[in-house]
């Protein structure tokens, strides 16, 4: 039997739910109000859906400013072993990967704005340079590398605006003592480096390099010397992390037995983490610790 529909009749009418679900702006509306972990299950309710967050604008909209880092990632020594995550409000967990992805296990060789580098690929002409190119970092759209040599020059390269590096100021000579005990990294979008952190010395300059690479300057001068029962003579640095604002500005450092989070600005700490086992010290090595940042990218 073959029904039809006249002109009188009327179609059911849409519930809220299904209005809300229909308009994407006031869809948009609610998704960057919501925490990121509602935001990936979200994800999964449809195609559309999964666009939509995915969508850089969105993300954009959400965070205008760069995501400061909530914890750190450890690599283990051995790669088949999962990386542990060190959260700053003192959690931790494993980070695993997806066995099928790599068999022998997975070595991060950095972090960037919430992805994890792993690997690297050729890119324009070989070139040769007085610098540690495991050691680079990426900032304004270039990767950044410095040169401990006397004679060496510290340059930048921008992989899309041209093939060939550019030459960038190096931080003032008396705080590039050791090669080994210093930190350079990034941290919502601000360029840092932290150099001569010896035994011996207690104040440490922070230094930041300006946008146009006129020149580094000292945005921070820190004194750990009231401080040095809890932190000792030694203090490998693992991070700095900007905050919104420059009173919530930290560093966590590493010492013999503790992680500490060290506030610049009023000079505070708290211990994130008590290193009490020869497992648990040689599982948190600054010099082997990754930024972890909240965010949405999807690879």
């Amino acid at each position: 039997m073959k029904i039809s529909r006249t002109a009188g009749d009327s179609l059911p009418e849409k519930s809220s739910a299904e209005i809300v679900a229909s308009i994407d702006d006031l869809l948009t509306e609610i998704f960057v109000r919501l925490p990121l972990n509602s935001l990936i299950r979200f994800k999964l309710v449809s195609k559309h859906w999964d666009s939509l967050i995915s969508n850089l604008g969105i993300y954009h909209f959400r965070n205008p400013e760069p995501n400061p880092a909530v914890g750190l990632i450890f690599q283990c020594r051995n790669a088949t072993d999962h990386p542990h995550v060190l959260f700053f409000n003192k959690s931790i967990r494993k980070l695993k990967f997806t066995k099928d992805l790599c068999p022998r296990g997975i070595t991060i060789l950095n972090s960037c704005y919430g992805l994890l580098v792993c690997s690297w690929r050729k890119y324009g002409k070989p070139f040769t340079a007085e610098v540690n190119f495991q050691n680079g970092v990426y900032w304004n759209g270039s990767i950044h590398w410095i040169s401990f040599s006397k004679t060496g020059k510290s340059f930048y390269f921008n992989p899309d605006d041209d093939r060939i590096p550019k030459v960038m100021p190096t931080p003032p000579r008396q705080d590039m003592l050791s090669t080994d005990k210093y930190y350079f990294g990034e941290s919502c979008d601000h360029l840092h480096f932290i150099g001569s952190i010896n035994t011996w010395k207690e104040i440490i300059n922070v230094y930041e390099m300006r946008r146009d690479y006129s020149e580094w300057f000292v945005k921070y001068t820190v004194d750990l010397s009231f401080n040095s029962y809890y932190i000792g003579n030694s203090f490998p640095i693992c991070t700095l992390v900007r905050g919104k604002k420059d009173d919530d500005t930290f560093l966590i450092l590493r010492t013999m037995r503790r992680i500490i989070r060290y506030n610049l600005a009023c000079g505070t700490f708290v211990i994130i983490d008590e290193l009490d086992t020869i497992e648990h010290r040689a599982r948190f090595r600054a010099e082997f610790s990754f930024q972890y940042i909240e965010c949405l990218s999807s690879v």
